[in-house]
């Protein structure tokens, strides 16, 4: 094997190295945020005709006649007082309430999401001074088919969920880095082809791909909405950056070889720019 072999095999170790390391350090801390949380799994019910029927959290339920569900849990004492619960329901249009006090209600009339955008959210609430004497209930809006898929429900300090919710993205944002630093050197590259006058754009276009690619899986990150506040911005931003993935690639493929003779590809570049 010749010398540049070797050094082509050097970098694949160092990257992989790196690569198994910074995904053991994202899962001791996706462990160390689920320690800090309790799963609040036992003691949910439904009530039909004036029967409990108990409900196992996770899992999923089906209403044969349809209709929304309403879960409860008497199980909270005097030290959850204060607490943050966080679930996933937003696909449900989920509320969460303590007896009749509304905590927390799903809400996208700003920018309405599909199904897929919000099967991904948190929906977090923080719980008042008086929770013993109340039961928790959360409240699903019937998808149609009368199937639930209920995800966990999980307590403790802000801190401690808002850790949890940054290990459970750190792939992603881990994801986002990896594309960030690609797409300098892809940057850096085009620059010294440019001063050498070997120009070749396709750097250049490789760049930009990755740069709205890293920026579309960000903000769509439950993490960022959260952060935001689920902005209507947010989510702007996020559709428009991955609406305009395909204007890199497209031009990636125009400067190709001899593919700029073909003049669709301008036609397909300016209708990705009109819609």
């Amino acid at each position: 094997m010749n010398s540049r072999g070797w050094e082509c095999l050097l970098v694949l170790g160092v990257l992989l190295t790196v690569g198994l390391s910074l995904s053991g350090i994202v899962r001791q801390k996706t462990d160390r945020a689920l320690e800090d949380v309790r799963e609040l799994s036992a003691g949910w019910y439904r009530l039909e005709d004036g029967r409990r029927f108990a409900v196992q959290v996770p899992g999923t339920v089906v209403l044969e006649g349809g209709g929304d569900l309403v879960l409860y849990n008497d199980s909270l004492t005097d030290a959850d007082q204060g607490a943050t619960l966080t679930t996933r329901g937003a696909v449900y249009r989920l509320q969460i309430a303590l007896g009749d006090e509304v905590l927390y209600a799903y809400d996208d009339t700003a920018f309405p999401r599909n199904k897929q955008m919000r099967a991904k959210l948190d929906c977090n609430a923080v719980l008042p001074e008086e929770t013993s004497a109340q039961p928790l209930v959360l409240s699903y809006e019937d998808p149609g088919d009368g199937r639930f898929v209920l995800a966990e429900v999980y307590l403790g300090s802000s801190s401690a969920v808002f850790r949890r919710h940054c290990a459970g993205d750190a792939f992603t944002l881990l994801i986002v880095f990896t594309m960030a630093l690609m797409s300098v050197a892809a940057t850096v590259i085009a620059l010294y082809l440019a001063k050498v006058h070997m120009q070749d754009r396709r750097f250049g276009d490789v760049a930009c791909f990755l740069l709205l690619c890293g920026a579309w899986c960000a903000l769509d990150s439950s993490l960022v909405q959260e952060l935001s506040g689920q902005s209507p911005l947010v989510c702007y931003l996020s559709f428009y950056a991955f609406m305009t993935l395909g204007i890199p690639m497209l031009h990636f493929v125009r400067n190709t070889g001899e593919m700029k003779r073909f003049r669709s590809l301008n036609g397909c570049i300016g209708a990705f720019w009109g819609c």
